[in-house]
């Protein structure tokens, strides 16, 4: 196991993503994201209605084929989305509880923690 607590991933993610200009999801978190582990995540922390809402939002190209939830925002930003949607204002601190989620999903997991370090070391 390792000693990382889920604060400190979450500043490594925003520091990440500030440096980069980039989402984080985009580069790293989304290639997990497909194999049911997110959402059995997502599951036991009581996001029923979210998960849901990820299982149904599936993309159909136009040869037919399928795709799972292409929606970033409705997979993995359950709190930023929620704020805009009602306010319609963005903010660092309900943003840091979304990636917060994301951090302690990877933390679950020794192998993707391994990932994830990799590709910080890797830039």
């Amino acid at each position: 196991m390792n000693s990382t607590s889920i604060a400190q991933l979450v500043d490594r993610i925003r520091e990440w993503e500030l440096h980069a200009g980039e989402s984080f999801c985009d580069y790293f978190l989304d290639n997990f994201s497909y194999n049911g582990a997110w959402n059995a995540f997502l599951l036991s922390k009581g996001y029923k209605d979210l998960v849901a809402a990820i299982e149904a939002d599936v993309y159909v190209s136009r040869d037919g084929e399928r795709f799972p939830c292409t929606d970033q925002e409705l997979k993995f930003e359950p709190h930023s989305s929620a704020l805009y949607e009602s306010v319609g204002c963005w903010d660092e601190e309900v943003y840091r509880q979304d990636v917060a989620l994301w951090a302690e999903f990877i933390l679950s997991d020794q192998g993707l923690f391994e990932e994830c370090e990799l590709f910080f070391k890797e830039g």
